[in-house]
């Protein structure tokens, strides 16, 4: 029977968020199904909008939600890697106590 290779992106996206963050992450993701997905007339669409700023005057919608997009991603972002912070500063809590009582039963023993 062959071995079946299934790539995981549950996993992969998983890595992504720890190297480049949640916001990287989520930027990263939709850029490559952007490239891969995209035609040519939504990549020229979109250079005219995000990069020439061509906005029409009654699409203010897009700008508002682009915005809320942004402050949900900032705020995910935030939490994500204040939670890894709380995270190595209990490991980083539970080394000293190791090296500490490690430390107290070497001076007991001489």
């Amino acid at each position: 029977m062959a071995k079946v290779n299934k790539f995981r992106w549950d996993l992969y996206l998983i890595d992504l968020a720890s190297r480049v963050g949640v916001f990287g992450a989520v930027v990263l993701s939709l850029l490559a199904l952007f490239i891969i997905k995209g035609t040519a007339a939504q990549h020229k669409e979109f250079i005219d909008k995000f990069f020439l700023l061509k906005w029409g005057n009654s699409e203010t919608f897009y700008h508002y939600f682009i915005i809320t997009c942004l402050v949900v991603l900032f705020c995910t972002q935030f939490f994500y890697w204040k939670h890894r912070v709380k995270l190595k500063e209990e490991r980083i809590a539970e080394l000293i106590n190791e090296r500490d009582r490690l430390q107290n039963k070497l001076l007991k023993k001489h």
